[in-house]
């Protein structure tokens, strides 16, 4: 508890230093910019920016938000699993995966966003199996959501890998992962099937 309260009587004037740092940049970027340029005033009044909006890809991942059963396929076996998504605003998603594997408990966690200024989606994975945070970007194709990163693939090579979620409906999808440079072949190609909890 005490080294809890330590980090927060910690972070706090932190937090308060760099949002003062950060009003300060805006206000001397919007000193330098014509008047016709300025954000408009937010709805209380305060003179601030108006806040940003979510754009049509933020709504596109928000869309995911719930529960939703999963059945998992990786070298010729079969396991059942559950993924929970939640929206963090109107901006960032946020997955959180459990199975069991082979009999073991497989735990994973996913932040899902849109970078307006690279115009690609984003994607941070963890896991309770891997030391190292998994980073793919990517764009809509059609329906489908195809992302790349690299990684590291069983054998402890680092390889780029595919990632494309199939939207089949608003409560249907398949995930799709895969090294890119054996395609579909991959043997240890990885499909997980979701679908929507009522």
């Amino acid at each position: 508890m005490f080294a809890r309260t330590a980090l927060l009587s910690l972070s706090a004037p932190l937090l308060l230093v760099g949002v003062g740092a950060a009003l300060f940049a805006r206000q001397d970027k919007k000193a330098d910019r014509p008047a016709a340029q300025d954000s408009k005033p937010s709805a209380e009044g305060s003179g601030m920016p108006a806040m940003p909006e979510p754009t049509k890809e933020h709504a596109f991942l928000t869309k995911r938000v719930g529960t939703f059963d999963c059945v998992l396929h990786v070298g010729g076996q079969a396991s059942k699993g559950v993924e929970t998504v939640r929206a963090i605003g109107g901006f960032w998603v946020v997955a959180d995966f459990e199975c069991n594997f082979n009999g073991r408990p497989f735990k994973g966690h996913n932040i899902m966003g849109y970078d307006q200024e690279k115009k690609v989606y984003t994607s941070h994975w963890v896991d309770a199996w891997n030391p190292i945070m998994s980073v793919s970007v990517g764009n809509l194709e059609g329906k489908n959501l195809v992302m790349e990163g690299d990684e590291f693939n069983p054998a402890g090579e680092k390889v780029r890998m595919m990632h494309i979620t199939e939207i089949i409906d608003d409560d249907n999808s398949i995930h799709w992962m895969y090294e890119k440079s054996k395609g579909k072949e991959d043997p240890m190609l990885m499909k997980i099937e979701y679908k929507r909890r009522k």
